[in-house]
């Protein structure tokens, strides 16, 4: 059978992709092996970095979706936003908020493989699962060949989504040319100190608030949009400086149950800190841990192996200390452990474009399309899963 559209990944970006796509289609996602593998940053295991199976790290993002419309991939207009928002959290009321620097955490992250379930019935099984991992691709005049583990499938158009790791792996098995870079960019987790409630009180700031979908925190960019900051409670052993960003970067970010993890970890810091992260609860207190995220370019180097990316420190310490030059508060009492940083999980710009556009991937015309953040030179200082997601439903809705 000849598809219309394969999709390679399952998950966030594919996720937009499907939803773009004209609804008289007939798309086949590969999404990978059913047991798919894991890769993480480090040996602690702490935080993913990519993978392999259905869902892809859409099965592992806190579903954090920033509001403060910085980095629009794909000029998106606020409509736009507003009606993929909708689709997914109907009850909240976003439009006042777009362009603050708001974060909204929802009660239930988008996980692909139930929104594709819920595809496949609104499009009458014209959508394909198909649990098996595509290795490479070949191109010829009538149409697009994609050779998996076990089989091959054609189709009209081919859209890559197979993340940051998966995608240049894809290219490089299809091409005699090498398409992947050999460092990767990504946003790090920094801390920059502690700030008393008194000191805040000079600052307006959005309070946290609760709706039927999920919460909004409040969240201010620094040095001129460079980085985001978000302020977290400290409490119990947490109000000593520095003793929270030492926890968390020997704890790392869980993959699993968040609560449970934590609260087995013994650490009523982390597990406070972690309870305000996803429901917003005692927002009040006496001192605030002030945490900045940031991207940094070209942050890892890209290696074979279980391990894939090995941390370039000096670029990385550089962008910490750029950001510890700026002065979010005057009363803020600094960390004395700048060099802790915990990884973002947003890794980006792991292709080279200018060797896309000899193959004549991603031109205007071409009917091999890239929409992950493989291609994204800079993703800015936000969150950026959704809006990922956004640009490639945008993508796939004006392809023809």
């Amino acid at each position: 059978m000849v598809y219309d559209d394969i999709v390679v990944g399952s998950g966030l970006a594919a996720l937009g992709t499907v939803i773009g796509l004209p609804k008289n289609r007939r798309v086949l996602i590969l999404e990978g092996k059913p047991k798919g593998t894991l890769s993480f940053y480090n040996k602690t295991h702490g935080a993913p970095c990519a993978y392999s199976g259905p869902g892809g790290l859409g099965n592992y993002w806190h579903g954090v979706i920033a509001l403060g419309l910085q980095s629009n991939f794909g000029n998106a207009d606020s409509k736009d936003f507003i009606c993929l928002f909708k689709r997914f959290y109907p009850h909240t009321d976003i439009e006042p908020l777009l362009g603050r620097s708001n974060l909204f955490v929802p009660w239930k992250p988008i996980r692909p493989a139930t929104a594709f379930k819920r595809l496949q019935k609104e499009r009458q099984n014209q959508i394909t699962r198909c649990p098996q991992h595509a290795i490479r691709f070949e191109v010829s005049d009538a149409s697009i060949t994609v050779h998996t583990t076990e089989t091959r499938f054609s189709a009209k158009r081919l859209w890559i989504a197979a993340g940051a790791l998966g995608t240049p792996a894809l290219l490089d098995n299809s091409f005699e040319q090498k398409i992947s870079r050999d460092k990767i960019s990504d946003h790090i987790i920094c801390y920059v100190g502690q700030v008393t409630q008194d000191a805040l009180a000079t600052h307006t700031l959005p309070a946290t608030k609760h709706t039927c979908d999920g919460v909004l925190f409040p969240a201010f960019y620094a040095d001129n949009y460079s980085a985001i900051c978000t302020l977290k409670p400290a409490r119990f052993a947490f109000r000593q400086l520095d003793y929270g960003i030492e926890a968390r970067s020997i704890f790392g970010l869980p993959t699993g149950s968040v609560i449970t993890k934590l609260a087995r970890s013994c650490s009523p810091g982390l597990l406070s800190e972690a309870l305000y992260n996803k429901t917003g609860l005692f927002p009040n207190a006496e001192r605030y841990s002030v945490y900045a995220q940031l991207p940094v370019h070209d942050g890892y180097k890209l290696r074979t192996g279980k391990y894939p990316l090995e941390p370039e420190s000096e670029t990385i310490y550089r962008a910490i200390e750029k950001m510890h030059a700026c002065q979010p508060f005057e009363q803020l009492l600094r960390t004395r452990r700048p060099e802790l940083f915990i990884p973002g999980i947003h890794l980006h710009h792991s292709v080279t474009n200018d060797a896309l556009q000899r193959i004549n991937i991603n031109s205007e015309k071409s009917p091999i399309q890239i929409v992950d953040a493989s291609i994204q030179e800079t993703i800015g200082c936000d969150h950026h899963s959704f809006k990922i997601m956004l640009a490639a439903a945008q993508k796939a809705s004006a392809s023809c």
